[in-house]
């Protein structure tokens, strides 16, 4: 029995550690409004794709009318410029994206 317990302790400790997995192909930005068929995230306004999934900080896909208006997001498009796929970050999320694009900027 103290095992087991020990065990789930562990794999528990693993699950909080985890670090979700987010494509390398992405655009990072801060989403300013979100609407049916218009999405703004810097300074740009783009288009939703028909197929637009939705992640939360969960990883599970949400639909359009929960989405908040502001937000830090992780987000790829289409090949004729619509987002397609987005996901919504944590703060702690987006401090280390911004960290790991910072440290990119800084080497080259």
């Amino acid at each position: 029995m103290r095992k087991l317990l020990i065990l789930l302790c562990l794999v528990s400790g693993f699950a909080w550690s985890f670090e979700r997995p987010l494509p390398p192909n992405g655009i990072y930005g801060e989403m300013k409004s979100f609407a049916p068929g218009e999405i703004k995230i810097d300074d740009k306004t783009y288009g939703s794709g028909p197929g637009l999934r939705v992640f939360n900080t969960q990883n599970m896909i949400i639909q359009p009318g929960t989405v908040p208006q502001a937000n830090s997001v992780w987000f790829q498009l289409e090949p004729n410029g619509y987002v397609w796929k987005l996901w919504l970050l944590s703060d702690e999320e987006a401090a280390r994206i911004k960290q790991r694009l910072k440290d990119v900027v800084t080497t080259q």
